[in-house]
């Protein structure tokens, strides 16, 4: 009855300690703290939720922070300032190097109605942890007031290979300029207990043992 028992309570330590290594977070990068047009000029890079955010064009291309009201003939409406690839993708890490999951955004043409300059689709690629590679297409309609509640931004969910990954990037593609808008980009990360933390659950993991084997 008693190793009944000290089975039990290491059992439950450990998953106790499990689960506090394994606590999730959600999170959502939106850009709603800007409130003036900004390109990516000379380097710039933003920090975002624990994101560090750049361009990763290296020409006269680049990407931007940017409104409904900065392009034309008429552009994709999310409320707020969003990323535009102005030919440009974006490039996302984290500040702290720690792994992260992607699970969706919100993706649209940058200039609706001129076919020429935007994307067909948004290519996200990422690498994880084990630096392997993944990627996901995303087609986006081509049509002002696209499928989604407001106009022409369209949510899309990425699938589950997008987890414990160390950085991701967003690119238009399949088009002649490939100019693409990504807004509210959901995410979860995993929180890593103090090592006091861990010690002192560690301590009493050895503590009921011992008195267990005392008995």
């Amino acid at each position: 009855m008693r190793f009944n028992f000290l089975n039990i309570g290491l059992v439950s330590l450990f998953l106790l300690i499990n689960s506090l290594v394994n606590m999730a977070n959600a999170g959502l990068i939106t850009f709603n703290e800007y409130n003036n047009f900004q390109w990516f000029d000379n380097g710039l890079v933003i920090q975002n939720n624990g994101f560090d955010i750049k361009s990763t064009s290296l020409v006269n291309t680049k990407g931007a922070i940017a409104s409904t009201s900065n392009c034309g003939p008429s552009c994709p409406d999310n409320g707020d300032f969003y990323l535009l690839g102005h030919g440009a993708g974006f490039e996302f890490t984290t500040v702290d190097n720690l792994g992260f999951s992607l699970l969706s955004f919100d993706g649209a043409e940058a200039h609706n109605g001129a076919e020429g300059f935007f994307a067909k689709r948004i290519r996200v690629s990422a690498v994880t942890v084990g630096n392997v590679t993944v990627n996901q297409y995303f087609d986006l309609d081509w049509v002002n007031d696209g499928n989604g509640p407001l106009n022409d931004f369209q949510n899309f969910t990425l699938s589950n290979e997008f987890t414990n990954l160390k950085s991701i990037r967003f690119e238009g593609v399949d088009g002649s300029n490939n100019f693409f808008s990504v807004d509210n980009i959901s995410f979860s990360t995993t929180d890593v207990p103090e090592p006091s933390t861990l010690a002192i659950f560690g301590l009493a993991l050895m503590g009921l043992a011992s008195r267990g084997l005392k008995r």
